[in-house]
């Protein structure tokens, strides 16, 4: 069973940047918050997470992708952080 406090990586493993945008083509991260991930607190996490959704969604797809944790929604798993 996985920790309920991880945040987890957006990557998708298509580590492809465009130059136009800047940002990866498979997660919608700048290379400075790829770079910043691994020591990034679970709120911090949380606040690119938000940032990609709103990036998705402005190049035209879902604003969420399905992951590993299936359809567990945003605030959920931010309840699940701060111990609710």
């Amino acid at each position: 069973m996985q920790n309920a406090t991880h945040v987890e990586s957006p990557c998708i493993s298509i580590c492809e940047m465009d130059a136009n945008s800047g940002l990866c083509k498979g997660c919608f991260r700048t290379r400075d918050e790829i770079a910043l991930w691994g020591g990034a607190s679970n709120d911090e996490r949380i606040a690119i997470l938000d940032q990609l959704h709103a990036r998705r969604v402005a190049s035209g797809g879902r604003g969420r992708r399905q992951t590993r944790r299936g359809s567990m929604s945003l605030s959920t798993m931010q309840s699940n952080l701060k111990g609710n």
